[in-house]
């Protein structure tokens, strides 16, 4: 909506950006540390903990998956534009409406169905992961936009999943 021509994204760019400072502002000031939480005597203590936590296989290998998630991820946010505006002829409108349709989705995934934990983290996790890699494979040899449309909000409730629960099996 903010888009324009004339202006290009510089006003999109700061609301954006004016949005996320306001974010975590108001992180800072509304969410308070849980009353269970142990201090540690110091920051180098923390992180010492934290880096003894590397040596158990169940971490690396959950950080690999997380890596390898968030390269997928951020690979779609880039190249899905420039896709569907060779593929599909898609202006810059109609691809910011794109991200909004994805990001609403994963909002009612991340906000509502994933809100009560589930039993089975990992197996949740898993079907997000696999959800995902089937709307990535398929969303581009999708020949219509309704096709389109169709795996992007498959991929959509994917990284829905895995944001909430991937954390949670860190955790």
């Amino acid at each position: 909506l903010l888009y324009s021509d004339a202006g290009g994204h510089w006003l999109a760019a700061m609301v954006s950006a004016g949005l996320s400072l306001l974010a975590a502002i108001l992180t800072l000031v509304l969410l308070k540390e849980p009353a269970t939480r142990v201090k540690s005597s110091s920051a180098l203590a923390g992180f010492k903990l934290g880096l003894s936590k590397l040596s158990k296989p169940t971490i690396v290998v959950l950080f690999g998956i997380q890596l390898a998630y968030m390269a997928v991820f951020s690979g779609f946010e880039v190249t899905l534009s420039v896709f569907t505006h060779f593929f599909h002829h898609f202006s810059v409108q109609q691809n910011s409406w794109l991200f909004v349709y994805a990001g609403f989705l994963a909002l009612i995934v991340q906000g509502g169905l994933a809100r009560r934990a589930p039993k089975n983290l990992k197996r949740y996790t898993i079907i997000g992961l696999v959800v995902m890699a089937l709307g990535c494979v398929i969303a581009v040899s999708m020949p219509t936009i309704l096709g389109l449309l169709l795996f992007i909000g498959a991929m959509a409730v994917g990284f829905g999943l895995v944001n909430v629960y991937m954390p949670s099996l860190v955790a």
